[in-house]
């Protein structure tokens, strides 16, 4: 053993402890374990033996060491070993420096090497820990499914939204087969992979229907994209597949198409002419709208529409102005009903119809207009016979009341004669007494059919203003009732003045008629109470009695002709019915009003607004 040889034996461990010590910086990881092996390697060299290869320094990298650490912990092991040898006093072999210079010069570059190996290793290997990781990241959130199904067709990997669709978790699909685990879709599926992995060719957008464990029995609908997946060698070792699920999409869809079809059916079905569109053409139309509007009313534009329309006012039968035809001033925003002459396109007749047009907003933005058009072509002409039925029968009953005055007045008179008759028989003088109170009530009533003929086809009641007090005008028209009625209440009551332009025989028929319908409506043992109220530029007249309440139904058709109250035919009626229309024309006929109030707590009143004067025109 030379000298270099048999230092390193003995001094060892004073090395060792050298080389620590005097490290400046943290020694790579491994260091101290490795530098025994070093000082075994350097040891054996001088003596000129081999090391057994598992022993040798370059074969156990430092990792985690880089250039600048294995380059410092080599040169200090170098200087530590020659500072050693100096103090040791041993004479210097040059051969043995030799060998230690070229031992740890080779051990530093078959370190540095290894070194390389084992950090492009780490780098591949982080490599594909991080892909691995973007693949498991992406796999996991994808919306759609993905799977890896190898070529015995196992699931080799998949993602949630697949074992989802499959209605079997991750963990329970993992190695097993297609078919176990979508028996449904196998007889499918299994041919389709099949021919991916024998012809390394991809099938896209394959369009799958059917259902799996997670839909419990519902159909499901799917668009399948497959893909090989090929090794370096070009061969297929797997299937990869992509899924897009299409069900509550296509559910969606098939319920708007339900909608839309019911939707259009009951459009349809609707007895008016319905259409609907934008700013460019008719989008809908039911069968009525094209039967009254044009068979080819769809896709017509809205000049078209209006030009072929021809709409006229009902009222003054001008043409309609283009902006103001219905379904312009729909898209324009209007809501609105109007009735309106239009030209039946097929036949070219006018009809009288109805149009209800109305924007359809989504959000704030006009999308498009609907119209309804309602054919009143036979109502107006039901409604015009009607009408013209009432006006010769008004007609009729005017002139014939007209006519009937003059014998009921030879009547009157006549029988008048006879009752002032001295010396007629007591039986002669009680039937002429009947004939006198029958032709007063005849009287009446023509009186009555006159002013209602008046009222309805001359333009009102005429009326002669006067001046006149309404407080004595109605003292001396209940004292006249009393005597008529002896047996009821008949109450006046009022505070201020009453005076004003008005017709004194009209408003007198008006307080009669009003008191004499109380005093029918009411029980025998309450009375009837006539209030006058200064309300200054206006009086107010009110009628009251404690009878039943007018019911609901009754009160909106109580003012016209012919009507009675509810107990009219069991209690006392008289007249013809038309004691309240009159009351209510000679109150029109003074520029005021009549109405009326009926509760079970409050009784029935009866207001007249009368102004103490003409309204200004």
């Amino acid at each position: 053993m030379n000298g270099l040889a048999r230092l390193l034996s003995s001094e060892r461990e004073a090395l060792l402890q050298r080389v620590v010590g005097k490290a400046q910086v943290l020694p790579p990881p491994g260091w101290m374990e490795t530098l025994p092996r070093l000082l075994d390697g350097l040891q054996a060299a001088l003596e000129s033996r081999p090391l057994p290869p598992r022993e040798a320094p370059a074969r156990q990298p430092l990792k985690g060491a880089d250039a600048s650490q294995l380059r410092s912990g080599f040169g200090l092991v170098r200087d530590c070993v020659l500072d050693l040898w100096e103090e040791a006093g041993e004479t210097v072999d040059f051969q043995e420096l030799k060998v230690l210079h070229h031992f740890l010069d080779q051990a530093l570059e078959e370190a540095l090497t290894e070194a390389a190996a084992a950090t492009a290793r780490q780098s591949q290997m982080d490599a594909q820990v991080e892909a691995q990781v973007l693949l498991d990241t992406m796999l996991a959130t994808a919306p759609v499914g993905l799977c890896f199904v190898s070529p015995d067709l196992r699931f080799v990997h998949l993602n949630r939204t697949i074992a989802a669709i499959n209605g079997v978790p991750v963990e329970q699909s993992l190695g097993r087969p297609l078919r176990d685990v979508v028996p449904e879709l196998a007889s499918v599926l299994e041919p389709l992979y099949q021919k991916v992995l024998q012809t390394g060719e991809p099938v896209l957008d394959f369009e799958l229907t059917g259902t799996t464990p997670g839909l419990n029995g519902e159909p499901g609908f799917w668009v399948v994209s497959c893909y090989p997946v090929k090794d370096a060698q070009g061969r297929t070792f797997l299937m990869g597949s992509v899924v897009v699920d299409l069900t509550e999409r296509k559910r969606s869809a098939d319920a708007v198409a339900s909608d839309a079809a019911k939707l259009e059916a009951i459009l349809q079905s609707i007895p008016d002419a319905v259409y609907v569109g934008d700013a460019r053409h008719i989008k809908h139309a039911n069968a009525r709208a094209r039967e009254l509007l044009g068979e080819d009313i769809r896709h017509v534009a809205p000049q078209e529409l209006g030009r072929r329309l021809a709409c006229r006012t009902a009222d003054t039968d001008e043409a309609l102005a283009p902006e103001n035809e219905p379904f312009t001033r729909a898209l324009a925003g209007e809501a609105f009903t109007h009735e309106l002459v239009l030209c039946h396109v097929p036949s070219g007749k006018d009809l009288w119809v109805r149009f209800a047009a109305a924007p359809v907003r989504m959000g704030e933005r006009i999308a498009s207009a609907v119209v309804i058009v309602t054919d009143l072509t036979e109502h107006q002409k039901r409604e015009s016979e009607l009408r013209r039925a009432a006006e010769f029968r008004e007609r009729f009953l005017g002139i014939v009341s007209h006519d009937l005055r003059n014998p009921l007045n030879a009547i009157a008179l006549s029988a008048g004669a006879l009752v002032r008759e001295e010396g007629l028989p007591a039986r002669a003088m009680k039937t002429a007494g009947r004939i006198v109170h029958s032709t007063e009530r005849m009287g009446r009533m023509i009186g009555e059919l006159l002013d209602f003929t008046r009222g309805r086809l001359g333009g009102g009641i005429p009326i002669a203003r006067k001046p006149g007090d309404l407080r004595p005008l109605c003292r001396h028209v209940l004292d006249e009732l009393r005597v008529a009625r002896p047996e009821r209440e008949v109450r006046l009551k009022g505070e201020g003045q009453f005076q004003g332009e008005w017709d004194g025989d009209r408003l007198a028929q008006l307080v009669g008629n009003l008191a004499k319908n109380a005093l029918d409506y009411s029980p025998d043992d309450t009375p009837v109470t006539v209030t006058l109220y200064d309300d200054g530029p206006q009086v107010r007249l009110e009628v009251h009695n404690e009878g039943e309440p007018i019911p609901a139904s009754i009160l909106p058709e109580l003012f016209e002709p012919f009507r009675r109250g509810a107990k009219a035919e069991d209690a006392k009626p008289s007249g013809l019915g038309l004691g309240l229309f009159i009351a209510r024309q000679i109150a029109l006929a003074h520029g005021g009003r009549l109405e009326v109030r009926s509760t079970k707590e409050e009784g029935t009143r009866f207001t007249v607004y009368l102004p103490r004067a003409p309204l200004a025109t």
